[in-house]
């Protein structure tokens, strides 16, 4: 069995997992009954998606990810404000290491 990492996030849940199942009707052969589905491990849903339908399900994966992220991204969720002095130093640093 192939594994895939899928996030927690908007859009990868298992109903849109699911939904984008209907475009590869092969994979049904594979899962549980539709009843169950919902009732499944994710991880173990998406990583018989991914052994069955390869690349087309991680690619599409990725297209969510990185809609997600440009989202993000545009709106500045997730970011914080630093003092300029500080921001100016963490710019010019060239340590990578914690000490």
């Amino acid at each position: 069995m192939k594994h895939i990492f899928i996030p927690q996030y908007e859009g990868l849940s298992i109903e849109c997992i699911l939904d984008q199942c209907r475009s590869w009707p092969q994979i049904f052969g594979w899962l549980p009954h539709e009843k169950d589905l919902p009732r499944v491990p994710k991880q173990w849903l998406c990583n018989v998606i991914f052994t069955v339908i390869g690349e087309p399900f991680a690619e599409w994966v990725q297209a969510r990810i990185e809609d997600r992220n440009s989202k993000r991204a545009t709106t500045g969720a997730g970011l914080i404000e630093l003092d300029p002095e500080i921001a100016a130093a963490f710019n010019q640093s060239t340590s990578i290491g914690v000490s």
